[in-house]
């Protein structure tokens, strides 16, 4: 990575790996703070389940997809839209929102739970970030929230213990990670019959280009947590970076057996 930053096809990255059978880590510029993007999707995800705990109701709770709903200049098209007139239940809004990173199914989501839940007074992802307690600070140009690698990373850790969603819900949300359809970044990096249940990201904002991909990457003796945040400006190039980053951690792991 570091010859990749000296040849410019990256201007910043961060990284964080964690040995889910052993619980050692290992994390690369750690401090530095990245804008979330797609990655907000998790914590929608996660405070709309942690509400269907109280109210099972609201999974089923519908929606009418208008035309008029922002996709927020979606990077990447989703493999499947939302068809205008349509309704859509609050659980399929979510599986969109995860599985194709739908950005009209988490504006949805988001308008509806700051209106009921929040009065309006509140953004969803300020909100669940504070009640999950992950630290974040918010750009003061852009309004978006930053983050770090280590500190995003922790999401899945959420999932994997359960530790903040019943065991059944956490389950459901990692298998629905495992059919994320983006095949390039950490899923480059591994034999394609494992198992990764991910997220990723792209945010492209005058010229400022970031990719980030974050995940469980079940090896079957030594499952592990990988996250890679990228800044530069190719797309390409970042996501080879993070699939060679990907790679050497395979590699390093099947060389431990």
């Amino acid at each position: 990575m570091e010859t990749r930053k000296k040849s410019n096809e990256l201007s910043a990255y961060a990284v964080y790996l964690e040995d889910l059978s052993s619980n050692t880590t290992l994390i690369i510029n750690g401090n530095d703070r990245h804008f979330l993007a797609s990655l907000l999707k998790v914590p929608i995800l996660l405070i709309y389940l942690k509400e269907a705990e109280k109210d099972p109701a609201l999974l089923n709770l519908t929606f009418v997809a208008t035309n008029n709903i922002p996709d927020q200049g979606q990077n990447l098209p989703p493999e499947q839209s939302l068809t205008p007139n349509e309704r859509y239940t609050v659980s399929e809004l979510l599986r969109r929102m995860i599985l194709y990173s739908d950005n009209r199914s988490a504006n949805l989501l988001s308008v509806y739970f700051e209106s009921k839940y929040l009065g309006n007074k509140d953004k969803i992802v300020p909100y669940a970030l504070n009640q999950l307690g992950i630290d974040f600070v918010t750009d003061p140009a852009t309004n978006e929230e930053k983050i770090t690698v280590a500190t995003y990373a922790q999401f899945y850790k959420i999932f994997y213990e359960s530790s903040f969603l019943a065991p059944l819900a956490s389950q459901r949300s990692l298998e629905q990670f495992a059919h994320v359809a983006f095949n390039q970044g950490l899923a480059a990096g591994i034999p394609e019959a494992v198992t990764l249940a991910n997220k990723f990201a792209i945010r492209n904002r005058q010229g400022a280009l970031q990719l980030h991909d974050c995940g469980i990457i079940y090896h079957p003796i030594h499952p592990y947590l990988l996250c890679v945040m990228t800044r530069g400006q190719s797309e390409q190039l970042l996501a080879e970076s993070i699939a060679t980053v990907s790679t050497m951690v395979w590699e390093y792991t099947e060389n431990r057996l």
